[in-house]
């Protein structure tokens, strides 16, 4: 897999194997725990530096999670801190918002159209789709 160029959209959601994210640096972290939900979008870049970001689909709703990462302890904070598997997945989980229900989402969604985050809008409403119909 390799580098998305802003949001990709997945018509049909797929599992988080199958994303770019899932090669980008911690992308494993994520495997068990993402193993019972799909992935609606993404936008990340597998690359020496980078960053990854999924609308995940799930039971409580739509998740978004986003993580950056560097190639080196001097610029990658979870390596200058030496955390583990667990801490990072911790990390990520509480860097990350979910909309548990369809006003929630589509609020946030109309909020980044207001600031001109048009591709990100147009996932979250694909995201909304998905998860409640429509």
């Amino acid at each position: 897999m390799s580098y998305t160029d802003g949001w990709k959209i997945y018509v049909e959601p797929v599992e988080y194997g199958e994303t770019v994210a899932s090669d980008c640096r911690y992308g494993g972290v994520l495997t068990d725990y993402l193993r019972n939900s799909l992935i609606a979008a993404e936008d990340s870049e597998s690359a020496y530096q980078g960053q990854a970001t999924i609308l995940i689909i799930n039971d409580y709703g739509i998740t978004e999670l986003g993580w950056s990462y560097g190639s080196c302890s001097g610029c990658d904070d979870w390596e200058s801190r030496d955390l583990a598997s667990p801490q990072i997945l911790g990390e990520m989980l509480s860097s990350s918002a979910t909309y548990t229900d369809r006003e929630a989402a589509e609020k946030y969604s109309e909020m980044l159209e207001s600031t001109n985050e048009t591709d990100k809008a147009m996932a979250i409403k694909h995201a909304i789709k998905i998860k409640w119909g429509g």
